[in-house]
């Protein structure tokens, strides 16, 4: 296959293309987007599903580094904005807190 009948090829199936690799780019979004959904962290899981499907349509293995990222961004959360208790079960940083107000003399 010359460059030539490469290049009427696509031309032909250009918008053939352009699906298959915005359906690439949503299932690869829909990884950090169910993570993020997940792990209480939705903002994060949606733009990493945005940003992979548009940049899926530039090329699907930036897609795929873009998809890797934002997971391993959502994943990397601290374990109190998910939403777990303290490991020791007390709230001795809240109480130090209220101990150094002001009216507490």
């Amino acid at each position: 296959m010359d460059i030539e009948q490469f290049r009427q090829f696509y031309q032909q199936n250009f918008y053939y293309i352009i699906a298959i690799q915005l359906a690439m780019g949503a299932l690869l979004g829909a990884i950090p987007l169910i993570l993020g959904i997940r792990n209480n962290r939705k903002n994060l899981g949606l733009i990493g599903f945005c940003v992979t499907i548009v940049l899926a349509t530039v090329s699907p293995i930036v897609a795929l580094i873009v998809a890797v990222v934002f997971t391993f961004l959502v994943r990397r959360g601290d374990p109190k904005a998910v939403g777990s208790e303290d490991p020791a079960g007390d709230s001795s940083a809240a109480e130090a807190v209220a101990d150094d107000s002001p009216g507490n003399d």
